[in-house]
Formats: C-alpha cells, sequence, structure tokens
C-alpha cells in the first residue's frame, strides 16, 4: 500500500507544485477529526494554505484515502471552500482531485470530509504526504473521538490528553513543526 501513496503523493506534489516554483501554496496547518464507530470512521479535515504570492493561486490538489483490503473507499465525501461551499471533485481509485482558490497575501481554509467504512476495527489516516510539500506544518491538531461501547486499544502518535465523556472519551494530539514519515493508525475493539 505504501507504493501506491508514494506514486499518488508524487502526482500530487506535481499537480501543486508544476513545473516552476512561483505561485505555490504553504501546506501551513491542518486540524483533523477522527469519529470512530464500530466499522466505520468519520473524518473531517480542515487543510490551511498560505499565499505568500501577489498573485492569486488556482491549483488541482490530489487528497489520498486509504484504502485496501481492511478499509474500503469513502462512501461519502464532501469538500468546502473557505466560502463554505461545496467544491466539485474528481474521483480516482484511492483519493480524489479538487482545485484551490487562494488570494494574494491569505491565508485559507479547506474542508473534506468522508466517511469510510473499516473491516478490521483498525483505521489509517494518511499523513506520509506530508513529506511531498518540502516543509513541515507550522502545527497539526488531531481530536479523535470513540464511543463508549468501543475501546482504542492502539494509537500511533501520542496524546496530549483524554477528555471524558458522557457517551464517550475525546483522544487529543498536538504537534509543531509536523513533518511525519508515518500515517497515523488506530485499532479498538468492542468493550464486552
Amino acid at each position: 500500500m505504501n507504493k501506491i501513496y508514494y506514486k499518488i503523493a508524487l502526482l500530487f506534489f506535481i499537480s501543486v507544485q508544476g513545473f516552476g516554483f512561483s505561485n505555490i501554496p504553504i501546506f501551513e496547518k491542518e486540524v483533523i477529526e477522527i469519529d470512530i464507530l464500530e466499522d466505520q470512521c468519520v473524518t473531517t479535515g480542515s487543510y490551511y494554505f498560505k499565499n505568500h504570492s501577489e498573485q492569486p493561486i488556482n491549483r488541482v490538489l490530489f487528497y489520498p484515502f486509504p484504502v485496501d483490503s481492511n478499509i474500503s473507499y469513502p462512501d461519502s465525501i464532501v469538500v468546502f471552500n473557505p466560502q463554505n461551499k461545496e467544491v466539485p471533485f474528481s474521483k480516482t481509485n484511492n483519493g480524489i482531485f479538487f482545485k484551490i482558490n487562494i488570494t494574494s497575501g491569505s491565508t485559507e481554509c479547506y474542508i473534506v470530509k468522508f466517511y469510510q467504512q473499516t473491516s478490521n476495527k483498525k483505521y489509517e489516516y494518511i499523513l506520509s504526504t506530508t513529506q511531498f510539500w518540502k516543509r513541515p506544518l507550522a502545527s497539526a491538531d488531531f481530536v479523535i473521538t470513540i464511543p463508549n461501547i468501543l475501546s482504542l486499544e492502539y494509537i500511533s502518535l501520542h496524546y496530549n490528553r483524554i477528555e471524558e465523556l458522557k457517551e464517550g472519551k475525546k483522544y487529543f494530539i498536538h504537534r509543531n513543526n509536523f513533518y511525519p514519515t508515518e500515517n497515523l493508525i488506530m485499532e479498538w475493539v468492542r468493550k464486552r
């Protein structure tokens, strides 16, 4: 599966970088919320892109999904622009393409939300493609919510804190200067 991600990430990098180095957005930070259900995860990602140039940036981005024998292609996908309007996208076997427009001197947030079935109570969120931006994210925040009927058995990133809720738990992860080489992986079981 990693070889596929790296090929897609290379395509992603080329689509963002183009063949020159001017007018390139900076992927500045991300805020990711993952709601674990028994056999499904709902992921909402807020992605912040900065434009330092004096010209607007219009680029097509590739957004990869973890798809393998344990995690199916998302059932539902929606992308929102900074004005909270839906953005059209094109599907591929392992992701989607969508266009970003960033005005000069601004930071814009695009939101991607998707529902993905998980057959083995294991989920993977792709982080390693950050490497293709050639710089770390200024910050990354992850909030993982799991209901009381489930127990989170493994998480590949150390969490900063847990919040106990009436209906479950929230795990909070915060990173500065984040330049991941591996993906975020979670595993859970049903409580007896």
